[in-house]
Parts: structure tokens; sequence; C-alpha cells
């Protein structure tokens, strides 16, 4: 059987009580988003599977999140009980946190979910490199006549972590282009209000430092909608370690939107954006690359591989 974890199976583990604590606070982004689009997938091609399940020998065994979950998935294999132990993508931000537990011999795959984070975890933990797999988590596919078709150029912001001077100049240049548009501002909205919003928007300017995948960006992909996507090109982690490259739409494509890079080329991109919406097909990229399907697809390869 094949098991997927994201805790221990006492009852009073930290990751079970934070998952508790989430349902209550309607909470469900990030890790669990990707949990979702696992089982949606599987239980798309009717792959058996349980969650935080009795282990018995033999299985396989997915620890999806959760330090205490990966030390249990550890003992398991080590204890010779499991057959396969395979971890990631949400478990550690920096690979070698926690003594660099992703290079415990015990753990057969790792999971990523881009090749900027590919690159980073080989450049720091390079003895662990051939157990690396990239892995994207999928999004829901909304239903074709859910998806309005006829929408002005109403643009949305969906704001992170950004710099105020780069988020005043883009507001600033949109008010000039009398573009009207509408921000949602990360953690001060649920998933209904980000979907209703992205139903009246024509394009989304996303203002973010880093992401790993993006899921946010996917998701209005699904729903038609092509992303402006600002990309400083650097990052620099706490611990000092810099990543380079696309490092906040790993998965953008010319179908899907464009990159901008600072102030200065905003406007020229903004142009370029609106001059071309009709050209951009997000949805039909999205289904066919990032849909749960296709992300299972690719899944069931990675369990595959020996």
């Amino acid at each position: 059987m094949h098991i997927i974890l994201t805790h221990t199976p006492s009852i009073f583990s930290k990751s079970r009580l934070k998952d508790f604590a989430k349902k209550l606070l309607g909470k469900t982004r990030g890790p669990d988003a990707v949990l979702q689009s696992l089982t949606r997938g599987l239980d798309s091609i009717s792959f058996p599977y349980k969650i935080n399940q009795a282990i018995k020998p033999g299985d396989t065994v997915h620890v999806i999140r959760g330090i205490d979950a990966l030390k249990y998935g550890i003992k398991l294999k080590s204890d010779g009980i499991i057959d396969k132990l395979v971890v990631g993508p949400n478990l550690v931000v920096i690979p070698t946190e926690h003594n660099s537990i992703l290079t415990s011999p015990e753990i057969d795959s790792i999971l990523i979910p881009s090749v900027w984070t590919k690159e980073f975890y080989t450049k720091l933990l390079p003895e662990v490199a051939h157990k690396i797999h990239i892995w994207p988590a999928g999004v829901k596919i909304p239903p074709i006549d859910t998806i309005i078709t006829k929408r002005d150029t109403k643009c949305l912001i969906f704001k992170k972590k950004v710099p105020d001077k780069l988020y005043n100049s883009v507001c600033c240049e949109l008010s000039r282009k009398n573009i009207a548009f509408t921000t949602l501002i990360y953690g001060n909205f649920n998933h209904s209000e980000y979907f209703e919003a992205l139903r009246s928007a024509r394009f989304m300017i996303y203002l973010q430092e880093v992401e790993s995948q993006g899921l946010a960006i996917q998701e209005a992909w699904a729903n038609n909608v092509p992303t402006l996507v600002w990309n400083s090109g650097s990052f620099q982690y706490y611990t000092g370690d810099i990543v380079c490259g696309n490092i906040s739409a790993p998965y953008l494509t010319d179908k899907a939107g464009i990159l901008f890079n600072s102030t200065d080329d905003f406007p020229t991109q903004l142009e370029y954006m609106l001059s071309h919406l009709s050209e951009f097909a997000p949805k039909e990229y999205c289904e066919k690359n990032l849909s749960d399907t296709a992300s299972t697809q690719i899944y069931v390869k990675i369990l595959q591989t020996k």
C-alpha cells in the first residue's frame, strides 16, 4: 500500500495539532494545497493510497510534510518495515536544515517543486543529487463554462513580499494608463475571494520575492488569467545562501505571461502585456502541464523509479 504521511501516529504530535488548528481556522493553503492536489490526482486514476493510516510491512511511505513524520519514516525504513521512503516537497526551506536530515541514507527519493530548487538543493547537498526528482503540484482546472470569456482590462495585483517603492510604482503606472485594478494582500483574503477576483480580471500582476513553485500563479493560469510577474533575479536566504534565475515564477512560459525585473522595465513589459493579451493561452498551458492529472502522472513515474 502507498501511505502518505503528514504527521506521526501520536495524537499529540505537533504536526497533527497544527493540522487540526488550520482546519478550525479554515486555512488550507501552501502544503495543504499540495496534498489536496495529489489526492485529487490519485483518485482520478484510481491509484490506491491511504493518508496517515497504520503502516504494514512492505508499504511505500511518502512523507509529504512534517519533520517529526520524516523522522518516523526514517525509523520505519531503518527497521526494515517499509520498502521505500519518499519525502518532500514541504519539509524544509533550506536543504541543510535539521542537521541535513535529507542526507539520511534511508531516504530513497526527494521531491522538490522546480528546476531552481533542484539546483539549490544539489549545490548545498551534492551527495543526494541522484535522489532528487522535480515534482510540481497541480491545480484544479475549472470547467470551461464557469470561466468568463469576455472581460475588460481590469488588473488584479497579488501582493506578497515586495518593496513599497516597486508596488507604488506599479500602481502609479496602472493609474497613468487608466487601468482599473484591485489589490489582494497575501494573508488578508481567503481562497474563494481570490477565485472571485480572478473571474473579473483580464490579467494579474504578481509581486513576490521568491516562489519554489507558485501555486497561486498556476491558479490564475487555470482560470485563463495571464500574469505579469516581478522577478528580481536573485534572493538571499537567512543563511546567506543566494539563489538566482527565474525564482518568482519557475513555470511561467510565453503562453502564460511575462516577467519584469524592476521599476525601470515595468512600463515596457506592461505595454507588451496589454498589446498581446489575446495571444496568451494560460489555461491551455496549465491544463496540459500543471493540472492535478499532469502532476499525478509525473508522481507515479517517480514512484516507479528504482
